[in-house]
């Protein structure tokens, strides 16, 4: 999937709002196209498949303007400014989801935020892959990202989702290609090539494969 570059996303984006105090303040937005920029540059030295970091940005643009659209009078800015900002994704999510837990829309919108803020989600993403269709590469994506420009430990959620849900086999061929390429990739960035190698053979060892 084709993205579109990331200053096209925010710069002209027009709020829901009439009111100009509550629509999105332009450091908000500028801020926004920041977030997605970064996020699209470390994932290049990760080598995703842009038919994920095409739907990642995506979905993440369209849970901002999901949060935009909220009536300014609703509860949930009770105690805020009434203003979007990225800061207000992630209680946007949640709310969205506490209708109906297993929406695969909202789902979709909830890993998308945590991904780009380099946070692995593994309930989000377990809800996801049982009630909707998902590549379980994406899922080891998510916590690839989290793991390298997150900087967390991100193995042990990944392994214990995998295992529940039976997908290790799925995703062994990719974990033992991030091992085998990453030699044969002298681009990449340095942490890209600490971080994949090291990580996929913690994963595969967990899941029982090495």
């Amino acid at each position: 999937m084709a993205t579109s570059h990331s200053q096209e996303r925010f710069a002209g984006f027009r709020s829901a709002s009439d009111c100009p105090r509550l629509q999105p303040d332009p450091y908000a937005l500028k801020k926004l196209d920041e977030k997605i920029e970064s996020f699209m540059s470390d994932v290049t030295s990760l080598q995703f498949s842009e038919d994920f970091v095409g739907t990642v940005t995506d979905r993440f643009v369209e849970a901002f303007r999901r949060l935009d659209a909220i009536a300014r009078d609703d509860p949930f800015w009770d105690g805020t400014n009434r203003r979007p900002t990225q800061y207000k994704l992630a209680s946007f999510c949640e709310i969205a989801l506490r209708v109906n837990p297993m929406d695969c829309e909202a789902l979709g919108l909830k890993v998308a935020v945590s991904t780009v803020f380099g946070t692995f989600a593994p309930e989000p993403w377990e809800r996801l892959a049982t009630a909707c269709r998902v590549d379980p590469t994406w899922i080891v994506n998510s916590a690839l990202y989290a793991e390298c420009y997150g900087s967390y430990d991100t193995v042990p959620d990944l392994v214990s989702l995998l295992s529940r849900m039976g997908l290790c086999s799925h995703v062994l061929p990719q974990l033992k290609e991030m091992i085998a390429g990453v030699q044969d990739r002298p681009g990449s960035r340095i942490l890209a090539r600490k971080c994949s190698a090291s990580w996929a053979n913690r994963v595969l060892e967990g899941c029982g494969h090495v």
